[in-house]
């Protein structure tokens, strides 16, 4: 399981969202036009993450929605997949009811919304789990000195550390970009993507929590919280492990916002 953070943070997502909208063609800016009406699809990438917070136990189900487990050495065709749903299942789920002609406007909002914010989580390395560390929440650190989770850190430490607003990097980002890399990006659907992060993940923990990560006796990966965690065990990170995986954390989320826009103009073509 891999946890209850979301990925990204809210920077991170409208990130995604801000460089998507900027390579959709007219016609798909037009569709997403006639669904959200006034709203942006940066504003609506984060309400996903916004409903998991009020309490609402109509929506309780949709937690299990912003991840994916797959263990190392695992497929989706082998990995036990969440009979309640996950971040592939509800995808696919989200792209049905856009393409529907009978669903309602208010729906196709909701549908938007979640594909907006799921294509960024499946992008997140600790959105893939592992299966035994809630993807990075257990595994303790430092960051900076303050006291957090590496999956915390990738969630939001890393962003929020640059002090970039979201157009800011969404900006940095798209000046980056060459149209050749993102004819590269630009292809495959959600199961590569996710099996992507799945090969990023090792790499995103630092090396004294790789040889056994998610190890419940290890004090940096505790099944129980931090609760007698020994602040000293904890690995702290900070600029160099910023510098190493800065290009890491730019590609994701230009990956994310390049391969969004295409996903959206494969539901909305005409």
């Amino acid at each position: 399981m891999a946890g209850n953070a979301g990925a990204w943070g809210l920077t991170g997502h409208r990130v995604v969202a801000e460089i998507a909208y900027t390579r959709l063609s007219a016609n798909a800016k037009q569709a997403v036009k006639e669904i959200l009406g006034r709203e942006t699809l940066t504003r609506i990438s984060t309400w996903p993450d916004e409903i998991r917070s009020d309490g609402d136990e109509k929506l309780r189900h949709t937690l299990a929605w912003h991840y994916i487990d797959m263990p190392d050495g695992e497929t989706l065709a082998t990995a036990a997949r969440s009979p309640g749903g996950d971040a592939l299942s509800a995808l696919q789920d989200m792209e049905k009811i856009l393409r529907s002609r009978s669903a309602e406007r208010a729906q196709k909002r909701d549908a938007l919304s979640f594909v907006v914010h799921l294509v960024g989580d499946i992008h997140q390395p600790l959105h893939v789990g592992n299966a035994r560390d809630r993807g990075g929440n257990t595994c303790m650190v430092r960051f900076f000195g303050e006291r957090t989770n590496l999956h915390a850190v990738w969630d939001a430490g890393l962003i929020d550390r640059l002090q970039l607003s979201y157009t800011e990097y969404a900006r940095f980002l798209l000046e980056g970009l060459s149209d050749k890399q993102a004819r590269t990006w630009a292809t495959g659907d959600y199961a590569a993507w996710i099996a992507e992060s799945q090969g990023y993940r090792q790499r995103v923990y630092p090396p004294a929590m790789r040889a056994s990560q998610g190890d419940a006796e290890l004090p940096y990966c505790a099944s129980g919280g931090e609760q007698g965690i020994d602040d000293h065990a904890r690995p702290n990170l900070g600029f160099d492990y910023l510098y190493r995986h800065r290009p890491l954390l730019d590609q994701r989320l230009s990956q994310a916002g390049v391969r969004l826009a295409l996903t959206l103009e494969r539901i909305f073509r005409r």
